[in-house]
């Protein structure tokens, strides 16, 4: 491992609680528009609690470094039959469904993964015992980011912290890092896409349910790790999704999930445009 990989800078704490503050506000937005069918009003006070469910998370960095196996996805929805539908799912019933999604995740659990990251929407109405049966097999090596269709789950803090949920999670890499492994997974032309002089020496991720884009993030050094928007919507620049439907329904690494395209897109952060609505929140009927 080269030696500038080790100098790695984590996020600010006051980045860290823009990003949260940010989400915080999307979610709130979102309810308020849509909440009758997804965040109703009285679900307020608990994401106004949840909140406090953020974690400042460099070690997430640390493992990655270290080669440990961290893997990302989001929306799976167990037991959604309609969103077979809505997001053209390549499943006859949400039976299927639920038994291929639950495979997949235990079979990256057992190859070794270190670190599993949901990042929200597990499911549509499981009860809070059937989650725990579904996402706490792995104990502490598997985390849920809050989405908006998990506000169902419980009932209170306590419950939430018996299934290790979080808000909201940021971590770091080095450049030195994201530029090995271009060297050793993408063709010449892929790395030559990228002026890697240009990238800044640590890039930020901040994770959550929601993608921020990037005038809403932190820095022009940070890329949203987020899912949500399944399928059915374009690409935001500096974000990545982690929907199921976009990772073939398997948890992938980031490394498998950095692209040329997303580097460049932040170093040529600042040609980007300064408008932001809340179109994202709002866009689909059944998220």
């Amino acid at each position: 491992m080269p030696k500038n990989q080790q100098c790695i800078h984590t996020p600010s704490q006051d980045a860290f609680q823009r990003m949260q503050r940010l989400w915080a506000d999307s979610v709130l937005n979102f309810a308020a528009y849509k909440g009758r069918n997804c965040i109703d009003r009285r679900s307020s006070p608990l994401l106004q609690q949840l909140n406090q469910l953020t974690q400042h998370r460099p070690d997430v960095g640390a493992m990655i470094m270290k080669g440990e196996r961290v893997t990302f996805f989001g929306d799976p929805h167990f037991g959604h039959a309609n969103i077979i539908k809505h997001c053209q799912r390549p499943f006859a019933t949400a039976e299927i469904m639920d038994e291929m999604l639950q495979s997949n995740i235990s079979q990256d659990m057992e190859e070794g993964t270190a670190l599993q990251l949901c990042l929200g929407d597990l499911s549509m109405r499981d009860s809070l015992l059937l989650q725990k049966r579904r996402w706490k097999q792995y104990g502490s090596r598997q985390i849920l980011l809050l989405g908006n269709h998990d506000h169902h789950m419980a009932v209170d803090m306590s419950q939430w912290l018996a299934l290790g949920t979080l808000a909201t999670l940021a971590f770091a890499l080095p450049k030195q890092l994201l530029l090995t492994w271009a060297e050793a997974d993408w063709d010449t032309e892929s790395i030559a896409q990228v002026d890697w002089k240009k990238l800044p020496d640590n890039l930020y991720f901040g994770c959550a349910h929601w993608p921020l884009p990037a005038i809403m993030l932190p820095g022009p050094d940070w890329v949203s790790i987020h899912g949500h928007t399944h399928n059915n919507h374009a690409h935001f620049p500096c974000c990545i999704n982690v929907s199921v439907e976009v990772i073939h329904y398997q948890p992938q690494t980031l490394r498998a999930l950095i692209s040329p395209t997303l580097l460049a897109e932040v170093i040529d952060r600042q040609k980007q445009p300064k408008k932001f609505t809340l179109d994202i929140f709002l866009g689909l009927e059944h998220c």
